[in-house]
């Protein structure tokens, strides 16, 4: 066998477990969908450590499915907690960091 069919057979092999892999991964991630009481709490503690995010990158940051996060962003937003950038992205407000200086 000459080397560069030896060559498109390895590529072709590591093309189909790179997407088997993806397959798998898709089936056996279950997110964590039941809601806790502290649900704000713990996505405002995300966006301290990470910064600006949509509610999609919420739901992979802490593991949750779509509804849970974006229960927990519309309590932080009703809640005076969180604005809304240019991108859309969930951001900590000024008056969420004036009320975590004023508990402290």
């Amino acid at each position: 066998m000459n080397a560069s069919l030896q060559s498109a057979q390895k590529s072709i092999q590591q093309k189909q477990s790179s997407s088997e892999m993806q397959t798998m991964f898709r089936r056996e991630w279950k997110p964590n969908t039941k809601a806790k009481p502290d649900d704000a709490e713990t996505y405002a503690e995300e966006l301290r450590k990470h910064g600006a995010m949509s509610y999609g990158m919420a739901m992979r940051v802490l593991g949750w499915g779509g509804t849970r996060a974006s229960q927990a962003e519309d309590a932080l937003r009703l809640a005076g907690r969180i604005v809304f950038n240019s991108q859309g992205r969930a951001v900590l407000s000024d008056n969420e960091n004036h009320q975590s200086e004023v508990a402290q």
